[in-house]
């Protein structure tokens, strides 16, 4: 269905012992490998909201409360983001050797 529209699936290869239901024509599509980096970075965000920000069971009962928890939890995961890239900033601008990036949520 997808085809006939002119339409690629941007989910996940399935790269294990199984056969992928995603064929070799939709990986190789250079569209293909920029919507996996998208996807993981923002898979990142709410992994991070999960593990870190508490969200994996929220405490609150109705609507408000809990869409209020998420604003103020990324709101901190981007005061994080930004202490982090700062740091990195004057690394890069000291000349220092600058050690692989760190995925948020390893070590804060």
């Amino acid at each position: 269905m997808l085809r006939e529209w002119n339409d690629t699936p941007h989910v996940a290869q399935n790269d294990t012992l199984r056969s992928s239901v995603i064929d070799r024509c939709t990986t190789l599509h250079p569209g293909y490998g920029q919507s996996q980096a998208i996807r993981k970075r923002i898979e990142g965000y709410f992994g991070w909201l999960k593990t870190v920000g508490g969200f994996r069971k929220s405490r609150f009962i109705g609507r408000a409360k809990p869409d209020f928890q998420f604003v103020l939890t990324m709101a901190t995961y981007n005061l994080v983001r930004i202490r982090n890239l700062e740091e990195l900033f004057m690394r890069i601008v000291r000349g220092i050797r600058v050690p692989e990036i760190q995925v948020l949520g390893e070590n804060g």
